[in-house]
């Protein structure tokens, strides 16, 4: 079977509109967390938005907000690669959990359809954009959409469906998520603390992030960066809450394992879900605990670009791959005490550290979840 090795990728989110920008103010441990009252009508909340104010591109009237990232992240990262995005061989993966949601709004005055609220609608768009021989494959799946889009992605290629896919993710902040999520009492009104005793729940945040995959390395490169498999679960828990016991997310865990051959002695660095809310993080530790994970190196980048939905799995998993780059541990930000029932390995500072195999996680509503392993290749 054919390997799927990600070769190139681009970020925007509340650090900045590119890769780089994004990993520089990880590594200096800078949050992009403002407090906010842009979707809740006069309250403040901390919130990790993009800066409309600085768009390094020229914003398209006839695109929505997030359809105007959406194209940008995916054309700079196409710059970097010399496959044809245009052939049959070559496939476009949109993860996102509401899309143009914001078209819904009454206070919207834009002259486009509130039908490009639709995420086929939208996944239209684009394929036009670009003249995708196929349209755009979308999974919305709660939290994990971004982490199975890229498992749906390396899978395709093992199986020689297609040379290439493009992974794009992204979810906007809005008065009906922010509203959502407050509803349900889970957002914090401080900056999210990703497992710490203290923690009070999420900070909302918005991003669009692209991966380029492809059965071919990038000849250029000295360094690659392999998918090596992943799996997906559902612990049918419950609407919102996870399982208490970590089944589903310890069974994701488990078949990753399984299939990539690797245990836990083989992970030098975890990637958590990490949202900050009572339930999730102590289902994430019991999981890590069950898997023999609990003392392996592990953060949260939720206390950096809050919560990005959609977008979560495909930022988290390339923030993962640039800090493997650079054998960095990048301190997970927020966190000062133990607040789970089995202690983590939380990093606490930033630290070199040399890495082979990194573990992304993420868990999401309906009791769903995913686990993946990403290799790092030296020439």
């Amino acid at each position: 079977m054919k390997s799927a090795y990600i070769i190139a990728h681009h970020l925007i989110s509340a650090l900045g509109f590119t890769s780089k920008k994004n990993v520089e103010q990880l590594m200096a441990n800078q949050s992009g967390i403002r407090l906010s009252d842009r979707y809740s009508k006069g309250l403040e909340l901390p919130l990790a938005l993009i800066d409309k104010t600085a768009f390094p591109f020229e914003y398209k009237k006839e695109y929505t907000y997030l359809e105007n990232l959406m194209i940008h992240s995916m054309e700079e990262s196409l710059h970097q690669a010399s496959f044809d995005y245009k052939s049959e061989r070559c496939l476009c993966i949109i993860s996102t959990t509401k899309g143009n949601i914001d078209l819904l709004s009454n206070e919207k005055d834009l002259d486009i359809p509130k039908e490009r609220a639709g995420l086929g609608n939208m996944a239209e768009v684009i394929q036009k954009y670009f003249q995708f021989y196929h349209a755009p494959m979308v999974i919305s799946n709660a939290c994990i959409s971004g982490s199975m889009a890229v498992i749906t992605a390396q899978r395709m290629i093992q199986e020689d469906m297609y040379d290439n896919i493009i992974v794009c993710g992204g979810d906007i902040a809005s008065e009906f998520v922010v509203a959502g999520f407050n509803c349900l009492k889970a957002i914090s009104h401080q900056a999210c603390k990703p497992f710490d005793a203290h923690r009070t729940g999420i900070s909302m945040g918005e991003a669009v992030a692209t991966v380029l995959m492809s059965h071919e390395k990038m000849p250029s490169e000295k360094i690659s960066f392999e998918m090596l498999g992943g799996a997906i679960s559902n612990d049918a828990n419950h609407i919102s809450g996870p399982s208490r016991t970590g089944e589903g997310l310890t069974l994701a865990i488990q078949k990753t394992f399984e299939m990539t051959a690797l245990n836990a002695s083989d992970i030098d660095y975890v990637s958590a879900h990490g949202t900050a809310t009572i339930y999730n993080d102590e289902m994430e530790s019991m999981a890590m605990y069950r898997t023999a994970l609990d003392k392996v190196p592990v953060n949260s980048f939720k206390g950096y670009i809050g919560h990005t939905l959609g977008a979560a799995g495909v930022i988290e998993i390339v923030m993962g791959i640039e800090c493997m780059r650079a054998n960095m541990l990048i301190k997970s930000l927020g966190y000062e005490e133990n607040g789970v029932e089995h202690p983590l390995h939380i990093i606490q500072e930033n630290a070199t550290k040399a890495q082979t195999h990194f573990l992304k996680l993420s868990s999401g509503f309906g009791g769903c979840n995913a686990a993946l392993i990403i290799q790092k290749q030296e020439a």
